[in-house]
């Protein structure tokens, strides 16, 4: 049960049906069930998507520890600033097509180490997206 703790999740969230868990309870259980599978991949798709501040925060920085202790991690998400946190690297697509893959250390300011156009101007806009 301690993938669940570091989720979140109590041990009972282990015996519950899955519509007895809420969606970001289901979400995260779903997050355990992969990573408990002993893989030494995970591909996490908008993993955090319509969760509170405090599990996305979790989980993010679950998925960066996994990739810091050697664990084949690749997240795909629109939040690039925490993104930008946990990540060694970054790939920016537009409509299906990488556009520029940079250190996620260029993801800081306004984007200026950032050689995809593309991609400065998705990294711009977080900062209207976090402002509204």
């Amino acid at each position: 049960m301690p993938l669940l703790s570091r989720l979140g999740l109590s041990a009972s969230a282990a015996q519950a049906w899955p519509h007895e868990l809420s969606g970001g309870m289901a979400r995260r259980a779903c997050l355990a069930t992969a990573l408990a599978t002993g893989s030494g991949w995970l591909i996490a798709d908008e993993a955090i998507a319509g969760l509170d501040d405090e599990n996305v925060d979790r989980i993010m920085a679950l998925l960066g520890s996994l990739a810091a202790d050697g664990y084949g991690v690749l997240v795909i998400s629109h939040d690039l600033p925490r993104l930008a946190a946990v990540a060694a690297t970054i790939t920016v697509l537009e409509e299906g097509r990488a556009v520029g893959t940079a250190p996620a250390s260029a993801f800081q300011g306004a984007g200026d180490a950032l050689v995809s156009t593309f991609a400065r101007r998705l990294w711009q806009a977080q900062d209207l997206r976090l402002a509204c």
